[in-house]
């Protein structure tokens, strides 16, 4: 799991109500958390996720891979619930990034054999004190990439060049990069030449800004977005993608990624799902990439 911030729980309910299967038999697959950052939208659902996986777990070891300053927290709070005695810490410090082929501690090599992960790999983001990206190598089906809230780090492209999956964080489109960078995030634009730079076979952008959700776009035709989404501005950025897979993320998203490819061919249908409703003041025709909705 990459975070948990508050209601990771219930949309974990949601999402095994919309797949059909147990909440019980979910949470029995998640073996690792990964909390990139100390900020509250970034962990607060961790304690409750950890009282209800050791409830369902009671002879496993959950792997927590968390900042330095969280563990204290967390200690601390262990002191009145005892809800870690199944939680294994580790510091993300501690897996920051080697030179390929590098293992990590010899207990952490065990338990990533039993997952079929080769490494777990650490990157120092470019967010706030103590955050970072992770880098997850598996022997088989590539390595997946997930910047947690970041400014781009070029260095994170090269140190995980040739990803299968690189998870961006887009909160903002790029006429606010200025504010983007005022408060360490990234825009849509800076996340996809991040995708080109690493020669990433999949780009999925997630952690827009709330502001999407409802404000219009000032332009009809777009190319991969709605008014759910930022908007890219520079359309020639787009001439050399035909090579990465690039997806949209929204809630309760389920990829597979051999299937990412068929992401563009649902965008028309996600501007439909938040447009605004027809009697509304917002409502207008969305055209994408020639398909109108």
């Amino acid at each position: 799991m990459l975070d948990c911030g508050e209601g990771t729980v219930t949309q974990l309910e949601r999402y095994s109500r919309n797949m059909d299967i147990k909440l019980e038999d979910l949470i029995s697959k998640i073996d690792i958390i990964f909390i990139s950052h100390m900020h509250a939208d970034h962990h607060l659902g961790f304690i409750e996720f950890c009282r209800l996986w050791n409830s369902i777990n009671n002879q496993r070891t959950l792997l927590a891979i968390t900042p330095t300053c969280f563990r204290t927290f967390l200690a601390e709070y262990d002191q009145v619930d005892n809800y870690l005695h199944n939680v294994k810490l580790v510091q993300a410090h501690s897996l920051k990034s080697r030179p390929t082929g590098t293992p990590p501690e010899v207990e952490l090599t065990s338990f990533f054999k039993g997952l079929d992960i080769s490494t777990i790999q650490t990157h120092p983001a470019a967010h706030c004190y103590d955050s970072h990206s992770i880098i997850i190598r598996r022997p088989v089906g590539g390595c997946i990439v997930f910047t947690g809230d970041s400014r781009p780090v070029p260095s994170l492209a090269r140190a995980a060049y040739g990803a299968r999956v690189l998870i961006h964080e887009a909160t903002f489109e790029e006429a606010l990069q200025h504010e983007a960078v005022a408060r360490g995030h990234s825009t849509m634009t800076e996340a996809i030449r991040i995708g080109q730079l690493m020669k990433a076979q999949c780009l999925v952008m997630t952690h827009f800004s709330q502001r999407y959700v409802s404000k219009p776009c000032k332009s009809q035709k777009l190319r991969l977005t709605s008014s759910r989404y930022p908007k890219v501005t520079n359309e020639h950025q787009f001439s050399e993608l035909s090579s990465m897979d690039i997806v949209l993320a929204f809630d309760l998203m389920h990829l597979k990624v051999s299937e990412a490819w068929k992401a563009r061919q649902y965008i028309p249908v996600i501007a439909v799902l938040f447009r605004k409703d027809p009697e509304g003041e917002n409502f207008r025709p969305i055209e994408i990439e020639g398909v109108a909705s």
